[in-house]
């Protein structure tokens, strides 16, 4: 894709999600600070109340990212779901 078949691509996106700009900024900026160790990541976390107060239980991760499982994932929620799919614009036949 050009520039602006990717700049008309977005603007469509962006008027089915009109929220979806401001949720990737956010969900942007707080990746940047778990990448950069300013912030821990609370996926995971579970609170169990016991009668001394509550507990936080996090589940031990792999420091990296396993970008090709990530992306195996992702590539197979598309292919179930493509009109789930960022609006269900993409083409998986290939």
């Amino acid at each position: 894709m050009d520039d602006s078949a990717l700049r008309d691509y977005r603007k469509l996106i962006t008027e089915r999600h009109p929220a979806l700009p401001h949720q990737a900024g956010k969900a942007f900026k707080e990746l940047v600070l778990v990448l950069r160790n300013k912030r821990p990541s609370r996926a995971g976390f579970k609170a169990i109340s016991t009668r001394s107060g509550p507990i936080m239980i996090r589940p031990t991760v792999k420091p990296e990212i396993d970008v090709d499982t990530l992306a195996k994932a992702l590539i197979q929620i598309a292919k179930e779901n493509p009109e789930g799919f960022l609006g269900g614009d993409l083409d998986l036949t290939n």
